[in-house]
């Protein structure tokens, strides 16, 4: 959102017209098509990092149910190792009953997975993977993405059904590196950029030439 808002600061002081250009992420896109459907089955917001007090609770009974001894000495170090483990799952779609289940550590996994997507559902929550995939109204609305946008499989999911074809870059075609496998540079790399005219320049020199001098008195 700051990236966004720095953006169109940008344009209007090099005179350009922003009228009715928004300003979202995949998240807050989302929120809004979901928000009434949300609000009548009486789910909420998950707070921010509540899920990482749910999982002092949530380890300890993995533990034992699995019998592990080891983890149950080292359970209070691994909870954030852990739960950025769990986020990554959930926000890639993957179901826990796809988990590897071969060995006792990937018992243990599997089973703080089960338990963790439960909790969503059971005191009715909703995060970013609850939201992707509920269905999105398709819209004739015009949409630019910058291509270092974070789009895990579930966000991808959700704005390439949203979009439809209505959807452009903002980037450069030669970055120096390779994007990573999860942006948005590789996930629509076959989504062209605008064509514009004039010259265009990385978007860290938007500002450059264009500061606004307040005279002196």
């Amino acid at each position: 959102m700051t990236t966004g808002h720095d953006l169109t600061l940008a344009l209007a002081a090099r005179g350009y017209s922003c009228l009715n250009l928004q300003i979202e992420t995949p998240r807050s896109l989302a929120e809004k098509d979901a928000g009434a459907h949300l609000i009548t089955g009486e789910y909420s917001r998950m707070a921010q990092d509540a899920d990482l007090f749910w999982l002092d609770e949530i380890i300890p009974q993995a533990v034992r149910e699995v019998n592990d001894d080891y983890f149950a000495q080292q359970a209070t170090a691994l909870t954030r190792p852990f739960l950025r483990t769990l986020r990554v799952l959930r926000a890639a779609g993957l179901e826990p009953d796809l988990l590897s289940a071969k060995g006792l550590r990937h018992r243990v996994l599997q089973r703080l997975y089960q338990t963790y997507c439960a909790t969503f559902e059971r005191d009715n929550l909703y995060d970013n993977a609850v939201l992707y995939r509920l269905k999105s109204p398709p819209q004739n609305t015009h949409y630019a993405i910058l291509d270092e946008t974070p789009l895990p499989a579930l966000a991808f999911d959700y704005l390439n059904k949203k979009t439809q074809g209505y959807i452009c870059r903002i980037g450069r075609e030669d970055m120096g590196v390779s994007p990573p496998s999860h942006s948005a540079a590789k996930r629509f790399e076959k989504v062209p950029y605008p064509t514009a005219t004039g010259k265009i320049g990385v978007g860290g020199n938007i500002f450059s030439n264009s500061t606004v001098r307040n005279p002196r008195h």
